[in-house]
């Protein structure tokens, strides 16, 4: 079993990263017209939702 003070080590190390973990995959690209385009919206409630 972990300690609190294990713990406390651990979220102190990642909040101090200034980046992803080595090994980490590329996130993939958020289409941003999505938030911006009433057709887009549209699009995705006739489709999606």
């Amino acid at each position: 079993m972990e300690t609190i003070e294990g713990l406390q080590q651990r979220v102190d190390y990642e909040k101090g990263r200034k980046g992803y973990p080595e090994g980490f995959p590329p996130l993939p690209d958020i289409p941003a017209e999505r938030y911006i385009s009433p057709e887009f919206y549209q699009l995705e409630l006739k489709y999606l939702w």
